[in-house]
């Protein structure tokens, strides 16, 4: 027999239920249109957008799109002030360009030069904001004459106006090897500014990969991609995918194949608007991309075309260029405000190159990151490509977060303090998303390679791909030169998952994928449950730059700018008080 409840019980918890439903209805109910630089809120209409920028004749189209998300985030949650207009940039993207780390962008003057390539992937823009202000020493090998030892990140503000993108290259009218002035040290930024937001997660949405909305079957391939169709328009699961990290988020970067496919609608029959540019490229395979732009809203009953009379379906992005807002013109009218519609069945739009940032305040974070590298740097060979297309020929199916695996579900950092720092957090990725993550601080003994007290430990779950912020319940007082073991265990549904946790290739990007520095990393070999150091591995960089090389596990711990309170010697109510309010400070961060 059913236990006995009142019947006002019974009445209460059938409404509880049908208010989760209605929640969950509202939820997935999305707007049939919306665009970021027009949104109506209880305090008006705003704009969670900043304003085009232009890129010149810099490669560097995927900082401008890192750095609007950013912004868009930024501005979303109220950390920045915004009004009817879009405000000015914020976050630099000319700092993002020659401090990602990345071995083109050290020196920026070989960008532009020999070939070099100044371009650039969401998971770079990863490993830039994971980073705090400052320098560190990078592992391994190098070669001084074309490489430096310690570099800094993290994103930082324009309003250092050396910050700013330099005009000498946004107005530069010749070809990029023969860039003057060169080389451009005189335009960097400042290494060492000042991390001006913490980034709490990354949010990786690029389609087919593990745990993100599945690909199609394939229909061909083109130019040794593999290729995709796409039909469904508002009704595609990638689209509501990309739709909802918009909402919750603000805007996000997408790649492109900018070949030159942009129809003016005066030219199309039948278009809704005029003076907009349309854009068209469903005939290109997913992942042939080279160029990086910002969606920031949608229209569902947006009519695209694929060439001036035919419509290839119903249903576009708003996408936000870095092309300044005149690229596109027909005299004498300008057709191109700086931005484009590009239909939902593109094939890269919305489904390559995809990532949502969220940032919050540095309180109560320090300045300072302990890692073992500044990666991601590079991506691991592990890419689908068609039969007989070459070895450096990219496919569609890639390492998500841009750093190789290890089949193994436990794996270990060694982070040794220079100082005396109190640790308030663990930064950590997962190449699958959905999973929970058990992070477990001892210190380490490197003499016997074992274990000492477990120090802390702190669990929690990441629903995404890419990058997530840990915060410990307490800032944790590590001692200078101690190494610390974090011992990372990943699972999926409650049983341990294989081949989630991100390694960085090499012993640095920056250092041309050159030997890893043993005793650095660890994954626990499952077939024998021994700790294998990770440097002995055999990972295949896509990479011309040097040989295959083993791998660093990507971790972070990040500092507390709130020290922790000695209340020796401070009597009876003092003491309490002052402990209420280091109790009461814990929590609000916390809560935050």
């Amino acid at each position: 027999m059913a236990p006995w409840r009142p019947r006002w019980l019974v009445t209460i918890g059938f409404l509880a239920f049908l208010l989760v439903c209605m929640v969950s209805s509202a939820r997935a109910q999305l707007p049939t249109s919306y665009d970021l630089r027009s949104v109506t809120t209880g305090s008006g209409t705003v704009a969670w957008v900043s304003s085009i920028q232009n890129q010149g004749t810099a490669e560097d189209c995927w900082t401008f799109a890192s750095a609007t998300a950013m912004d868009s985030n930024l501005l979303k949650s109220g950390l920045l002030q915004t009004g009817s207009v879009a405000p000015a940039p914020e976050v630099s993207s000319w700092h993002l360009s020659v401090a990602n780390g990345n071995p083109n962008q050290l020196n920026p003057a070989q960008a532009f030069t020999n070939g070099s390539n100044w371009g650039g992937f969401e998971y770079m823009a990863l490993g830039y904001v994971t980073r705090g202000a400052g320098q560190w020493t990078i592992p391994g090998s190098y070669n001084p004459a074309t490489h430096v030892t310690t570099f800094g990140g993290g994103p930082v503000s324009n309003s250092n106006p050396a910050n700013a993108f330099p005009a000498a290259i946004a107005n530069y009218t010749g070809n990029d090897a023969d860039f003057t002035p060169n080389p451009i040290t005189p335009l960097l930024p400042p290494v060492n500014q000042p991390t001006a937001w913490r980034v709490t997660n990354v949010a990786i949405y690029d389609q087919g990969f593990p745990s993100n909305v599945a690909l199609p079957s394939p229909s061909g391939t083109r130019g040794g991609y593999v290729q995709y169709s796409y039909t469904l328009g508002a009704a595609d699961p990638q689209v509501q995918v990309v739709k909802s990290a918009i909402l919750a988020n603000g805007a996000v970067t997408t790649s492109m194949n900018a070949n030159g496919n942009f129809i003016s609608a005066s030219n199309a029959t039948g278009s809704p608007t005029l003076n907009t540019i349309y854009y068209s490229n469903t005939s290109d395979a997913t992942g042939n991309s080279d160029h990086e732009v910002t969606i920031i809203g949608w229209d569902d009953t947006r009519v695209t075309y694929s060439d001036a009379t035919t419509i290839s379906g119903t249903g576009a992005w708003l996408v936000q260029n870095s092309w300044g807002t005149s690229f596109y013109t027909n005299t004498p009218t300008n057709y191109s405000d700086g931005t484009f519609w590009a239909s939902y069945n593109d094939a890269v739009i919305g489904r390559s190159g995809v990532a949502s940032f969220q940032l919050a305040s540095m309180a109560p974070y320090g300045q300072t990151v302990l890692q073992n590298e500044l990666g991601p740097m590079a991506y691991a060979d592990d890419f689908a490509v068609v039969a007989g297309a070459p070895d450096d020929q990219p496919g569609w199916v890639g390492s998500p977060t841009g750093m190789g695996t290890v089949s193994a579900s436990s794996v270990m950092s060694i982070l040794t303090p220079g100082a005396d720092t109190p640790l308030a957090a663990l930064g950590m990725a997962t190449q699958i998303g959905g999973v929970t993550v058990t992070a477990s601080i001892y210190q380490w003994n490197p003499a016997t390679q074992s274990f000492g007290p477990l120090m802390d430990q702190v669990t929690t779950s990441n629903s995404t791909v890419g990058f997530f912020l840990a915060s410990l319940s307490q800032p944790l007082s590590l001692t200078g030169g101690q190494p610390y073991a974090v011992r990372l265990d990943y699972t999926l549904s409650g049983s341990a998952v294989l081949g989630a946790a991100p390694v960085t290739i090499g012993g640095s990007g920056i250092n041309g994928y050159l030997d890893v520095t043993a005793g650095l990393s660890y994954y626990l070999d499952p077939g024998t449950s021994q700790w294998i150091d990770m440097s002995s591995l055999a990972f295949a960089p896509y990479s011309g730059s040097g040989p295959s090389a083993g791998g660093i596990l990507f971790l972070k711990g990040y500092t507390s700018s709130i020290p922790e309170l000695d209340l020796d010697g401070v009597g009876g109510p003092l003491a309490i008080a002052v402990a209420a309010l280091a109790l009461f400070e814990r929590h609000r961060r916390r809560a935050a």
